[in-house]
């Protein structure tokens, strides 16, 4: 019977008879999908010099092989969205990558009986948001994870990969970034901006409207968002006496905040309490670039998705162009306006027509799209995670009350000036951005053409490097019992015990996050209002919630619901 390795392969896939395909899947020593055991391969510096031939011979012996006895039992699989190809590792040993729907994760071993007959069982097998960490965990700090990429989880392989470094070149962004949706019109924007040059001319031109300077002029609109939230908070809990979804909430409320500062006014989300069209459709459009990136990686397989996929496909399509038609129309509706209103556009429209930084309004739209996803739901995550937290953990609740209600004597007094200063309050925020780091995804890397060392490791021009932000969070050689919600470490810094430049939320170096200001006024502002306004409690329909074993990501994080319940709080006069 023929073996899974090397050049066995392809010649296993011409004797085995169309009738003795799927019988074969329960005898093969990789086979059958009740039994499915590959070992992960550790980093090796030296890439294989059979890489590309040996994945090419097993993606096609994947998909010779993969027959069904008709197509009921073909369609159970392929329904549950599952899209998986094979790469060689180094000595011929094999890792399984898998595509699930917009899911990446390398599976080293699914030892687990799963039956074709119970297709979301053979799912849920497949989707371990942390299984790069587990690799770390397993192999060191650096893991092969594909035949050309590396992922890594040091402090210093953040600084090597994302930061500046005299005497080296930059590590440009992998082709991940050309999936996204403005790069089917031609258009590149800050985030998907790939060439060094270019992409700090963009930076140039928008760094007025993320400084302080500016910041302080954008407040008020920002405080108003953040005013509604409140209120709306209060409504649920104190009018009418029921448990809040504080997911949805600060969710509906960074989106509000944004679409202002972007487009000149708000979503309406907190209002209408429903998600705005064009945010449902700014999420799915982030199914698109991860489809662009397995489809890179498995172009023989994407054929075959795309086939039996097709109609998913259409509506993924949809929304990449539903939501690009809404940012261009609103941004030309924002560029026709007078005002002199202090949202994004007051300092960007004064710089388009300089000669160094002249730009489209079609390049606006693009720039815009990127504001509201990287300034909504990453912070949103960081607020909801840190409530989650908070209330699970009465003691640290208390702590931070002390300091927010000794601070302040009314709330009109909380900005983001006022509570920059409160170091309790700021080591919860990095706290949560730490253990449930808001952008849970890898950013691909290149490095340059010569070659170029990450964390003491020499890498050959073209090697794709990334950090897994939450294999380098979660990593006990990084943080001490890396689990527990401990917003003292980040006071009482002992670096025997926590390396907290492991924790890159913001990323680093010229591509680190633009408005990375604007993201700590709403987080400080924002949990400042909360705990100084109500005492929280967690609602007892979320008494058994586990904050990570209950959440998906699905480009971004899927949250759990977190129900809470509130009293208005007790001032003393």
């Amino acid at each position: 019977m023929a073996t899974f390795v090397g050049a066995t392969l392809a010649a296993a896939s011409t004797t085995v008879t169309a009738d003795a395909r799927f019988k074969s899947f329960k005898t093969m020593p990789f086979g059958e999908i009740n039994r499915l055991q590959i070992p992960a391969s550790a980093f090796m510096v030296r890439i294989h010099p059979r890489t590309d031939k040996v994945a090419d011979a097993v993606n096609q012996f994947f998909l010779e092989t993969w027959t069904f006895p008709g197509e009921k039992e073909r369609k159970k699989c392929m329904g549950a969205d599952f899209l998986c190809s094979l790469a060689n590792s180094r000595d011929d040993r094999l890792c399984l990558v898998c595509e699930i729907g917009t899911h990446q994760f390398l599976v080293d071993d699914i030892i687990e009986e799963v039956s074709l007959k119970d297709s979301r069982a053979f799912n849920d097998k497949l989707i371990r948001p942390y299984k790069i960490l587990d690799l770390h965990l397993r192999y060191g700090p650096v893991v092969r994870v594909a035949p050309n990429d590396l992922a890594f989880n040091t402090a210093q392989s953040w600084k090597d990969i994302y930061g500046f470094r005299q005497g080296h070149k930059t590590f440009i962004k992998g082709e991940f970034y050309e999936g996204i949706v403005f790069s089917s019109l031609g258009v590149s924007s800050l985030v998907t901006e790939r060439d060094p040059q270019r992409h700090a001319n963009m930076r140039r031109l928008l760094a007025n409207a993320f400084s302080m300077t500016s910041l302080a002029e954008q407040e008020e609109l920002v405080r108003g968002s953040i005013d509604r939230f409140i209120d709306v908070f209060k409504a649920k809990t104190i009018d009418h006496g029921t448990a809040f979804d504080v997911t949805k909430g600060y969710e509906r409320m960074t989106f509000d905040i944004i679409g202002d500062l972007a487009f000149g006014e708000p979503f309406g989300a907190l209002e209408t309490e429903t998600p705005h069209p064009w945010i449902s459709s700014v999420l799915s459009s982030l199914n698109k670039g991860a489809l662009n990136e397995t489809s890179k990686r498995f172009p023989t397989i994407a054929k075959v998705a795309a086939f039996v996929f097709h109609k998913q496909l259409a509506k993924l399509l949809e929304a990449a162009v539903q939501t690009a038609d809404y940012a261009i129309k609103a941004v030309e509706k924002r560029v026709r306006q007078k005002t002199n209103r202090k949202d994004f556009y007051t300092r960007i429209l004064e710089q388009r027509n300089n000669e160094r930084h002249k730009v489209s309004d079609l390049e606006l739209a693009a720039h815009a799209w990127d504001f509201v996803v990287a300034g909504s739901e990453t912070t949103a995550t960081a607020m909801s995670t840190a409530t989650f937290y908070l209330v699970r953990h009465p003691e640290l609740m208390e702590r931070l009350k002390d300091e927010v209600r000794g601070a302040f004597t009314t709330s009109s007094a909380i900005n983001n000036a006022t509570t920059t200063p409160l170091r309790y309050l700021d080591a919860v925020c990095r706290e949560a951005m730490r253990i449930y780091p808001p952008v849970p995804f890898a950013l691909p890397r290149l490095v340059p053409e010569g070659g170029d060392t990450v964390d003491g490791h020499w890498l050959p021009g073209g090697t794709s490097v990334s950090i897994m932000p939450t294999a380098a969070s979660l990593d006990p050689v990084n943080f001490s019992d890396p689990l527990s919600f401990k917003p003292e470490r980040w006071l009482n810094i002992d670096k025997s015990k926590d390396i907290l430049e492991a924790s890159q939320p913001f990323i680093l170096g010229p591509r680190g996050c633009i408005g990375i200001n604007l993201a700590w006024m709403e987080l400080r502002t924002t949990l400042a209002l909360v705990i100084w306004t109500f005492d929280l409690e967690l609602d007892s329909a979320c008494k058994d919630l586990d904050w990570h074993r209950d959440s998906e990501m699905h480009s971004l994080w899927q949250k759990p619901q977190l129900l809470v319940r509130a009293k208005l709080a007790k001032h003393d006069v």
